[in-house]
């Protein structure tokens, strides 16, 4: 359509009757027809000023986007671009406005954002449930805990009861995995560095105070996700809490460094050392005489898919290196 600088209708093509319904007989010579077929006022009125805007300052105003209503009542959706006609004589003198109905593109985007809306709804929803299970998993393995430390305390043997404490320290191993998520409020990742400090707190809880012990760590700060980090730290804590107890035996002070970071461009390295006194086990893990070591060898080949490699000089190196 064409209107002159007043705003009367000068050219109502066919693309304008079938937009708007009105045929070119009706609306030529009408002033601001625009008006008649734009239902909210509040539409009008942000028109009006795109209109006067353009009138005095002249240029282009591309995709206005508002509703109409076509003559027979129906609604329908159109971006509108409008641009000055202009020459040196009559300076502006005609405003161009075309129309591009764009109703089913308007209709097809709000179901996709009522989609999108159901969408987020039931996620959150997922997320309550799924924070409700680890809840109730953390909460359980805490009762796990307790009912294994009540049996330990009631048993003389002391062979018997370190295997209590074992089977207990496993168990906390996972609990402090389900914590990580509860409080990250993440559900699919674990915060690595935040699970080993915990780790690594734990283990200092169950050494002998006579010596004095240090671990550092050099840890990358990533995430992993669920089954990754429960195989880690029941990993790294069997070994922390093995040397805290084992490897300065005798000593006033003892050094443990727990690293971890990548290896290439899809595996880990992680190193627990020591400098105490040397593991004596078997460097097959599958055939050493300690249920944990066992264990460890299993986990990491099976669950990591990696391999465990011992050094023994100047005391203890466990590397495992593994892809997830």
């Amino acid at each position: 359509m064409v209107s002159d600088i007043n705003g009367d209708v000068i050219i109502w093509n066919k693309a304008a009757e079938k937009i708007t319904g009105y045929p070119a007989s009706e609306v030529t010579g009408k002033k601001d027809i625009w008006k008649e077929i734009t239902p909210r006022a509040s539409d009008r009125k942000k028109i009006s000023r795109k209109i006067k805007t353009i009138r005095e300052k002249g240029g282009i105003i591309e995709e206005l986007p508002f509703p109409i209503r076509k003559k027979s009542g129906e609604k329908r959706n159109i971006i509108l671009s409008l641009r000055t006609l202009a020459d040196e004589k009559r300076g502006t003198y005609a405003i161009v406005g075309m129309g591009v109905d764009i109703t089913t593109r308007k209709i097809a985007e709000d179901e996709l954002k009522e989609k999108q809306t159901d969408l987020i709804e039931v996620l959150k929803e997922k997320n309550v449930i799924i924070n409700e299970i680890h809840h109730r998993v953390k909460n359980n393995l805490q009762i796990i805990s307790a009912l294994i430390q009540m049996q330990q305390h009631s048993i003389d043997d002391l062979k018997c009861s370190q295997l209590f404490e074992y089977m207990n320290n496993r168990v906390l191993a996972i609990a402090r995995v389900y914590e990580n998520l509860i409080e990250r409020e993440d559900f699919l990742e674990v915060n690595i560095p935040k699970l080993i400090n915990d780790l690594v707190s734990n283990a200092m809880l169950s050494h002998p105070h006579t010596t004095e012990i240090l671990i550092d760590t050099d840890v990358m700060d990533e995430s992993m996700d669920l089954n990754t980090a429960v195989s880690l730290s029941m990993i790294i804590s069997e070994l922390l809490i093995n040397t805290v107890k084992h490897a300065f035996v005798g000593r006033d002070k003892g050094h443990v460094r727990v690293y971890l970071r990548r290896d290439g461009e899809k595996g880990y390295l992680l190193e627990i050392r020591d400098d105490g006194v040397g593991y004596r086990g078997d460097t097959d893990l599958s055939k050493s005489e300690t249920l944990g070591m066992r264990m460890m060898g299993i986990i990491v080949e099976k669950d990591l898919h990696g391999k465990v490699e011992i050094d023994v000089k100047g005391g203890t190196k466990f590397s495992i290196r593994f892809v997830p």
